[in-house]
């Protein structure tokens, strides 16, 4: 139950406390003046958003203290720690700053206090009215009261997995082709350069290699001309300096000035003799060169083409040979999974079978009860003729994707005949906006009473009734409230006359400053709201017929307690 709420410069609620009890807690007040803005402070609780403010002077802040039953403390499980007999919800922003949300002092993110009121509070907004009207929302309603919503979100998950399937089907030729395409360059290209036995450095080593073979007949000739001219044989300059050494050697004996210029004759003799012996090697070295210049230019020019194709050195294009087979590897891989996806789509499609078939045999059973007690709901309602039907889907022998929709097979909603004589047609298209309202209603009395949760909102739940049904909605919350709280914020006196606590809600202006004020009314005070809330000139009048309210209201809720005891 909600014990307390208070909200602190919340948009025009400055500062603002608001007290509830047990049983039916009615909220009135004038059009504007913050009703539905309390209600959102109660959203706020719940997981809602904090609106932005860009020239907010302190901290919004909204709190709220419940107190815990034994089952809801069971409900909520880890969610507060074990005994806690209340739960304490504050949610928070400094100027500029972030939402906080703290759960009895501990702070909690805005998940959790969703999770908190799926487990807490049944909300019905406005809204909920035209969400009524999508066949989806319908489907949902009856999953809510069949207790199937996991299987149904099982269901959904499969529809989407068979969807997905069938899109990758649909592109998996293209892409098999692609992949194909792609996997038959990687292997011409790893099957080039796997062959081409490439070894880093080759290149430098073949240029080099390739130079000398290219000057090796031309230096050989070189080095034999240049040989025969200082051989020291028949002819040459190493002989000519013997001959000369031997001359000048005979000629010291008289001169022995000419001994030095002998030594230096036989000097050179030597020297030539070396020159000659180090030009014969290196001929000879050069004249073993075995290896083709052709040979070595096709490989040259091989290793030039693979460099400019690929753009790397030999260092890159072995790197990139072994990247290729890591990538055939795996691109085998990506065809052969794509070649298993008709498996997968008969494993899902199989599936959807058995879970479908499942959901709408409880839906159809549900579906039955649910729709009788819609209908003895619509008798109170003043629609004892309508007759409410569920559709709740096909059962299906194999798969039938023409009959597959996200929510099962078959088509499932509401029908409704609200006439005699007239076929039940989709609710979306033959209620009126009376009929509409009434028939939610009786949805909302139906599942309320099943959900056991601890609290029910309601924000102007006669929306599109009007008075003439106010007394039975009245009676309806009433009854409601006899075992949890009820909040209602409501325009009609007929159902604030049920209220166990009756709370008025206004706009004041303080200053230059208007801001929202919320008080209990009791007594005159109370007396004095229903009779404005009844309209018209007479005030006389008008409290008369409150007090008739209030007394009839009294009479109805002893009955209906004795009733439920």
């Amino acid at each position: 139950m909600l014990v307390e709420i208070h909200v602190q410069n919340l948009l025009i609620m400055e500062s603002l406390g608001v007290v509830l009890g047990p049983g039916l807690n009615v909220i009135s007040g004038e059009t504007g003046v913050g009703k539905s803005l309390l209600l959102s402070s109660v959203g706020l609780l719940l997981g809602g958003k904090l609106p932005a403010e860009k020239d907010a002077k302190g901290s919004t802040k909204v709190e709220g203290r419940f107190e815990l039953r034994v089952e809801d403390r069971e409900r909520l499980g880890d969610l507060i720690e074990e005994g806690e007999d209340q739960l304490v919800i504050r949610v928070m922003r400094k100027p500029g700053g972030p939402q906080r949300c703290y759960i009895n002092g501990s702070l909690a993110a805005r998940k959790e206090l969703k999770v908190l009121a799926s487990s807490m509070v049944d909300l019905h907004g406005q809204r909920d009215t035209q969400k009524l009207l999508d066949r989806r929302e319908q489907t949902k309603v009856l999953d809510s009261f069949a207790e199937t919503t996991d299987v149904a979100s099982q269901f959904h998950d499969l529809y989407q997995r068979w969807h997905a399937c069938r899109r990758a089907m649909e592109e998996r030729e293209q892409k098999v082709r692609d992949l194909r395409d792609r996997l038959d360059l990687i292997r011409y290209q790893e099957q080039e350069l796997r062959e081409s036995e490439l070894r880093p450095g080759e290149l430098a080593e073949l240029e080099k290699h390739s130079r000398l073979l290219r000057a090796a007949e031309a230096t050989t000739k070189a080095l034999a001309a240049a040989l025969a001219r200082i051989d020291q044989d028949e002819s040459g300059v190493v002989k000519d300096l013997n001959i000369s050494g031997n001359e000048l050697e005979r000629l010291a004996e008289d001169d022995p000035d000419l001994g030095l210029l002998a030594e230096r004759a036989f000097a050179l003799a030597e020297d030539a003799a070396d020159l000659a012996r180090d030009m014969q090697a290196l001929g000879q070295i050069r004249s073993c060169l075995d290896s083709d210049p052709a040979e070595i230019d096709d490989r040259l020019n091989l290793l030039h083409e693979l460099s400019r194709k690929y753009g790397r050195d030999e260092e890159g294009m072995i790197a990139l040979s072994a990247s290729h087979r890591c990538q055939i590897s795996q691109i085998e891989e990506n065809i052969a999974t794509l070649d298993h996806l008709d498996d997968e789509i008969s494993t899902v499609e199989a599936d959807l079978v058995r879970v479908g078939n499942a959901l709408t045999k409880k839906r159809k059973k549900a579906g039955k009860k649910l729709a009788q007690l819609i209908e003895t709901e619509l008798v109170d309602l003043r629609m004892p003729k309508a007759r409410f039907h569920i559709v709740s889907g096909a059962m299906v022998e194999a798969f039938d994707a023409t009959l597959l929709h996200p929510d099962g097979f078959g088509d499932s909603g509401f029908l409704v005949c609200a006439n005699p004589g007239s076929p039940p047609s989709p609710l979306e298209k033959t209620a009126s906006g009376g009929e509409l309202s009434r028939i939610l209603l009786a949805m909302k009395c139906v599942l309320a009473g099943r959900n056991n949760l601890p609290l029910l909102i309601f924000d102007e739940i006669e929306s599109g009734v009007g008075p003439r049904l106010g007394r039975l909605l009245g009676q309806k919350l009433k009854t409601l409230s006899l075992h949890r709280q009820v909040l209602c914020i409501t325009h009609l006196p007929q159902i604030a006359a049920f209220a166990d606590r009756h709370l008025k809600i206004d706009k004041i202006v303080v200053g230059k400053k208007t801001t929202t004020v919320v008080e209990e009314i009791t007594g005159q005070g109370r007396l004095a709201e229903l009779a404005s809330m009844l309209g018209g000139g007479d005030e006389k009048l008008a409290k008369s017929q409150a007090k008739s309210l209030l007394l009839e209201a009294k009479t109805s809720s002893l009955k209906a307690e004795e009733q439920s005891q």
